[in-house]
């Protein structure tokens, strides 16, 4: 028996293309920990498709105070459900409270338990740390259980990009399928996530990737080059997906994605080959090229703003992001997954929008 533990819908879409591909005769647990929005309702959907032995849903609301919360960590006490279960493998897609909980349980059971990583976005590109000892509550949960989470090795990781990985763990890597038409788990996750079954041409010629850069305490000025995006875009062609953190009203009069449907979904519904995705700085635009392999284009703009707005080398911070998205861009450019452009001038991005 083998188990996955999803916090995010993202979780729950690595979390079926792994399971199909990999585990496909496996008997496995699902733990949903309720802590995103439809989060019941996909539960209830993935039950209905029978890709798991069992599907649970979690209550973030059973948690406790912060006090009953630590103490559960030390001592492995799980008061979210019944559980019964001993599991040959575990598979995490980082850390939360749930999976440091049903890991120290599993653990305590089965000693010599397997812990594997599915991708959960694109910090395992950038060398983000999976499980991060170096915070202090951390440590003291490490230091106090002996089935402490922190305590595991990585045994496998599945992303869809192994080459891509800067910082590899010392585990075996494993390709997750891209989640084409000939992918099983594709067919799934349209059933779960109740999406059309044929793809419709997306209207627009151009779409922009907001981000809350100057809420964010970078120095960069992200209306500056929007600015100059409208300028070499007709207003009907342009339309704009949101970050989930900028408000509503940030673009008015202009054409914006409303969907509650997670960003890489969208791809599933609707075709972008004709359809250009630029974003100052957002590591967002490669996912659908990452999981689905579309071919859109897609244009990141660290150099431009380098170029036209020179105080950003003030600021540190601000320097190291767009060095590193720099870098990233530069090695993603490298894969056969479709067209991606880092332009030094406005004049080049003009070159790259298409006009046909």
């Amino acid at each position: 028996m083998i188990a996955f533990i999803a916090w995010t819908p993202l979780h729950i879409i690595n979390i079926i293309n792994t399971k199909t591909n990999y585990f496909s005769e496996e008997e496995s647990d699902l733990y949903i920990y309720g802590e995103f929005s439809n989060a019941r309702q996909l539960c209830e959907s993935i039950k209905e498709q029978k890709t798991f032995t069992n599907v649970f849903f979690i209550e973030p609301e059973k948690i406790g105070n912060k006090y009953t919360k630590i103490m559960n960590l030390i001592i492995n006490k799980n008061q979210f459900i019944d559980y019964k279960g001993q599991y040959e493998q575990l598979f995490i897609q980082g850390e939360n409270y749930f999976s440091k909980i049903i890991y120290g349980q599993s653990k305590k059971k089965n000693s010599n338990l397997i812990v594997n990583y599915i991708e959960d976005g694109l910090g395992a590109y950038v060398g983000s740390k999976i499980l991060d000892i170096t915070n202090k509550k951390n440590k003291v949960i490490n230091f106090f259980n002996p089935y402490s989470i922190f305590k595991s090795k990585l045994s496998n990781c599945f992303v869809y990009e192994p080459g891509l990985v800067e910082v590899k763990e010392n585990a075996h890597y494993h390709s997750l399928k891209k989640l084409t038409d000939d992918n099983q788990a594709t067919s799934i996750i349209k059933k779960v996530f109740q999406l059309q079954t044929n793809k419709d041409i997306f209207p627009g010629k151009v779409l922009y990737l907001d981000q809350p850069l100057e809420s964010d305490q970078f120095k960069i000025n992200e209306k500056m080059i929007f600015n100059e995006i409208c300028k070499l875009v007709p207003k009907k062609d342009l339309w704009i997906k949101l970050h989930p953190r900028s408000s509503k009203n940030k673009y008015k009069d202009f054409q914006i994605i409303e969907t509650s449907l997670p960003w890489e979904l969208y791809f599933l519904n609707f075709d972008f080959s004709k359809t250009t995705i630029i974003s100052s700085v957002s590591t967002a635009a490669f996912s659908p090229k990452l999981m689905m392999g579309t071919h859109a284009p897609v244009v990141l703009l660290p150099k431009v703003i380098q170029n036209q707005q020179p105080s950003v080398f003030e600021d540190v911070r601000t320097v190291t992001m767009l060095n590193n998205i720099i870098f990233f861009s530069g090695k993603f450019s490298q894969l056969d997954i479709g067209e991606s452009y880092l332009p030094e001038s406005i004049d080049e991005l003009k070159e790259l929008i298409r006009n046909d």
